[in-house]
């Protein structure tokens, strides 16, 4: 691990600097309205389905690969995020359909991790559940500073 860091140090900068680029265009896009909510609702699910899709695909190809269970766990907190932003926040959902989708994230993860006794998936999800009222709020209270 520490070779490949040495070898590729410039390259993780890189990939630092751009993401701090989306991240500041994703915020300017926000201030100037590009973005609506819906399309930040929609996005969430995307990229959560998206980061979980990768996760399932690299857990499936080698068993007990931790990369693939850290991105199985970071979709289910993308995902939690997204709902308590939707019913909460934006008031976009009502909170039955919030707790369905938290409790279908929740079950999912639950039986994935309970039948490839992935203890780690376990743990990094419901962390991700119990984190996310704090994300959240930091969250909107980033995106409503102006």
């Amino acid at each position: 691990m520490q070779e490949m860091v040495n070898r590729h140090w410039t390259s993780l900068l890189g990939v630092l600097f751009v993401m701090a680029a989306f991240i500041t265009l994703f915020k300017y896009s926000i201030d100037q309205g590009w973005i609506t909510e819906s399309m930040k609702i929609g996005f969430g699910m995307i990229s959560g389905a998206g980061v979980g899709a990768a996760g399932l695909k690299l857990a499936s190809r080698l068993p007990r690969n931790p990369i693939g269970e850290i991105l199985i766990g970071m979709a289910a907190c993308i995902l939690y995020a997204t709902f308590s932003f939707a019913g909460i926040y934006y008031r976009m959902w009502d909170p039955m359909t919030v707790l369905l989708g938290m409790s279908a994230v929740t079950i999912g993860i639950s039986v994935y991790a309970y039948k490839f006794m992935s203890r780690l998936l376990m743990n990094i999800a419901m962390l991700g559940g119990l984190l996310s009222p704090l994300m959240r709020s930091q969250l909107f209270s980033f995106i409503q500073s102006d």
